[in-house]
């Protein structure tokens, strides 16, 4: 990329069954519908599989800033902390380094089995998709929790803000996690 960090791709039907393998794992590992699952990853395949198998499952992810983005690690300990009590049971995904410095329970990025797949079934609109915090740039992080129906919502008006596309074009946006 233009940072020049090393940029590696990866075909849809590769993301789509290693969103379904990390559904299926996290299903492994006790994580239910409902359940937060906190993702302190960098931005990458990891982190946005990992977001999607957490979708497939009905559970619901939750991007975390890395420590190092938010001030350190006693702030991000924190922060960690007031969700843990507006969310009991949470579970947390992070590397080695962060998860050893929260004093939690975590789990770190697994090797997935590709051969163990989350299925693909249809969701309730109205359910809840994920937990989106806001900004904390004024005060400590809140928690929105977004439905299925509000995001459909957003994607249908950046795509009619966007004047639709021709057959054949993609769009895609990623605003930031955090």
């Amino acid at each position: 990329d233009r940072r020049g960090k090393r940029v590696t791709e990866r075909p849809y039907p590769e993301v789509v069954a290693r969103a379904r393998a990390w559904g299926a794992w996290l299903s492994g590992h006790g994580v239910t519908s409902g359940d937060v699952v906190f993702l302190c990853l960098p931005t990458g395949h990891d982190l946005i599989e990992a977001f999607l198998g957490a979708s497939l499952i009905q559970a619901l992810p939750c991007c975390l800033a890395l420590p190092r983005a938010i001030g350190g690690l006693e702030v991000f300990r924190r922060r960690l902390e007031l969700l843990a009590e507006r969310y009991p049971g949470g579970h947390l995904v992070t590397s080695p380094e962060v998860g050893a410095e929260t004093g939690r329970t975590f789990w770190e990025v697994p090797e997935l089995d590709l051969t163990q797949l989350a299925p693909l079934d249809a969701v309730d609109p109205q359910s809840l998709a994920y937990v989106q915090l806001t900004s904390g740039s004024t005060a400590l992080p809140k928690a929105v929790s977004i439905r299925h129906s509000n995001l459909s919502a957003n994607t249908r008006g950046i795509y009619v803000a966007g004047d639709g596309r021709p057959t054949g074009e993609r769009f895609v946006s990623w605003l930031p996690l955090y």
